[in-house]
């Protein structure tokens, strides 16, 4: 009997969480607009020049490209 209580009770939590999660009270107040716009520009130009169509990384070529790495 023990074990029948434990397991409701843990489907009575699950789903509270859940329903919380779903309206946002759980996280809070979050708005769905950032405040802050990023430019990953400098960063997609690099992975352009430095990473190969099969995902393969030019860590030599990358490095050489360290202010830019930097800026970033």
């Amino acid at each position: 009997m023990l074990r029948k209580s434990t397991f409701v009770l843990l489907l009575f939590l699950l789903n509270g969480l859940f329903k919380n999660a779903t309206n946002g009270s759980v996280l809070g107040n979050i708005s769905s607009k950032p405040k802050m716009q990023l430019n990953h520009s400098l960063w997609d130009n690099l992975l352009q020049k430095h990473v190969d169509k099969s995902g393969n990384v030019n860590y030599k070529s990358f490095k050489k490209d360290h202010a830019s790495l930097i800026q970033f």
